[in-house]
């Protein structure tokens, strides 16, 4: 587990810890899934081609989640950390900890997101979509309690930005974020 001032990076759910009054936050992309064949790699590479083909970034990002909406409808996904995962919710539920997803993809995604988190097995989870909002609005939407009554929030998620902005948002003190790494190709 290697760690940052802002955030420990991890590649297994055994090594997030849980305490009393935690609210645990976990992203759903190449966090608890991924898509075998779409990496960050893969996600240049289209994004690459796009902005070649088209005359705006907005028209480039447009065609490269079309793409990826494509691949997500044919492919089915697969757990990074099947029996970590598990573990973190039984544990989640074993402190009566409040928990849910917030994944950054669109509320239109919000069928085939369900029918992948119904194939791994992933049914008893709140899962919130943020279309296009920062990650640290919807958490403090939709979080049952105000942030005084949480000890700690703590966040997992693969990309920096996000574990920032909720970091930023929440303040450093009131906030654990995990930088969830897979090793999924």
């Amino acid at each position: 587990m290697e760690s940052n001032s802002n955030y420990k990076t991890i590649n297994s759910f055994f090594d997030v810890e849980l305490k009393e009054d935690y609210l645990l936050v976990i992203d759903i992309d190449d966090t608890i899934l991924a898509y075998e064949g779409m990496t960050r790699k893969w996600w240049k590479e289209k994004m690459d081609h796009y902005l070649e083909i088209h005359d705006t970034y907005e028209k480039a990002d447009n065609a490269c989640i079309n793409n990826w909406k494509t691949h997500i409808e044919n492919k089915n996904p697969c757990h990074t950390d099947k029996d970590g995962f598990f573990d973190l919710i039984s544990r989640a539920k074993q402190l009566n900890l409040e928990y849910f997803i917030v994944t950054a993809r669109d509320k239109d995604h919000e069928e085939i997101t369900h029918e992948h988190l119904n194939y791994l097995g992933i049914i008893d989870v709140d899962v919130y979509f943020t279309s296009g909002e920062d990650k640290s609005q919807i958490i403090h939407t939709v979080m049952s309690k105000p942030l005084e009554c949480y000890k700690k929030i703590v966040f997992i998620d693969d990309l920096r930005e996000n574990l920032d902005d909720v970091k930023d948002y929440f303040g450093d003190e009131n906030v654990v974020c995990y930088k969830f790494k897979h090793s999924i190709d």
